[in-house]
């Protein structure tokens, strides 16, 4: 039995539970779409009065898929006692190569259909807010979006290829609230000065190797700046759109923010970085002063650059659109692999050391365009000191 993991939770509703929920919102479309064909005029959609659309916004939780909060639906009808939220982030962690997929962009996310009093109750145990923000929507927007719904949750559309920054879990709930408008009176798209990377960082800064491992696989154009459209990737900034949005109302907590506990995460990223170029600028200063050829450090550290090069260099194929043009691969390169052999073939080792400093170069002046990874450019210039020891060296 698949183990069904989502942004917002890792626990698994009862099968018959979420059957029954979409057997009850099949009946509520096809009563929407059956007062449509008989038109506004016969009131036969006066039950659609009682029924609410909600935004739910939930607050983060430590796991890395979960840094950055969640967005779901919640639909409500009191005369009919149905309380549901409908959540897109659904996935299974168990799918072979999951890890893998996601990196390469492909992994597809599904979305289904649970119990409020559920998520509730999932979000309590975990110590996650939750905020609900009402949208007034006419009776003909109300089942415009009801039957949209129902037509997501059929067998063949469920699915969806997940994109981080472009089809997400409140990218989908935001899409159906603004298609099913009979008048798109949704705030309009404006230019910000923000970008990807920075909104991602308001919400990793308390994990620094979380976002050393984003900021390592994220190029350039994660660094280009958004509309207001597109930073509503993140829920906190879908919420604060729908704050301006005349058609909300009601705003209120369901589960308030608790205190936020940041545990210590010791040594960082650029504490790491900043050890290892003190040892690479120790090590070339002795041995400098006795003539030490260090060949065996620089081999080593042609290897140590070049194995995560070979993660970059396939990110070069990934769907992700904003991981294809990365600078950083030029400083951790899958070809000091070949340059760490070739480095001990003495005809070989200026040639090599002059490429390899090229590239660090190189990848010194595109921090003007991107953002690295922390410690990435103390790593850079250690390296270059080492490229210039060893040209002289071998002169």
């Amino acid at each position: 039995m698949e183990n069904i993991c989502y942004f917002c939770t890792v626990k698994r509703f009862i099968s018959l539970l979420k059957l029954s929920c979409l057997v009850i919102l099949i009946n509520l479309t096809s009563i929407a779409r059956a007062s449509g064909q008989q038109g506004d005029t016969t009131g036969n959609d006066s039950w659609l009065d009682s029924v609410e659309i909600s935004l739910l916004t939930c607050g983060p939780s430590p796991e890395i898929y979960a840094l950055y909060g969640h967005t779901a639906l919640r639909i409500q009808d009191p005369a009919r006692q149905i309380d549901w939220a409908v959540n897109w982030g659904i996935f299974n962690m168990r799918e072979r190569f999951f890890v893998l997929r996601f990196v390469f962009g492909l992994t597809d996310y599904r979305v289904e259909v649970f119990p409020m009093a559920e998520m509730l109750a999932d979000y309590a145990a975990e110590g996650r807010w939750i905020k609900e923000q009402y949208v007034r929507l006419t009776r003909e927007e109300k089942k415009r979006l009801l039957t949209a719904l129902e037509e997501n949750l059929k067998p063949e559309n469920v699915y969806y290829r997940y994109n981080y920054f472009y089809d997400n879990c409140t990218t989908r709930p935001r899409d159906l609230i603004v298609g099913s408008l009979s008048h798109n009176d949704y705030p309009v798209t404006v230019p910000t000065q923000t970008t990807y990377r920075e909104e991602i960082h308001k919400w990793n800064e308390h994990h620094r190797w979380a976002r050393f491992g984003k900021d390592l696989l994220l190029g350039v154009k994660s660094d280009v700046p958004l509309t207001s459209r597109e930073a509503e990737f993140l829920p906190d900034n879908l919420r604060k759109s729908f704050d301006k949005w005349d058609r909300v109302y009601g705003t209120h907590y369901l589960l308030a923010p608790q205190a936020e506990v940041n545990d210590d995460e010791g040594l960082t990223p650029l504490a790491c970085a900043i050890i290892v170029a003190v040892l690479i600028v120790g090590l070339t200063v002795i041995g400098y002063f006795r003539k030490w050829s260090l060949l065996w450090l620089d081999s080593t550290l042609m290897v140590l650059v070049g194995l995560p090069g070979i993660i970059l260099f396939a990110m070069l194929f990934s769907q992700h659109p904003t991981v294809n043009c990365n600078f950083q691969l030029l400083l951790l390169n899958p070809l000091a692999l070949w340059g760490a052999f070739l480095l001990w073939q003495k005809k070989w080792r200026r040639k090599v050391a002059w490429v390899w400093l090229a590239c660090i170069l190189i990848c010194i002046l595109g921090s003007i365009w991107q953002r690295y990874a922390e410690g990435i450019i103390v790593l850079a210039f250690a390296l270059l000191i080492r490229c210039i020891d060893r040209l002289r060296h071998d002169e």
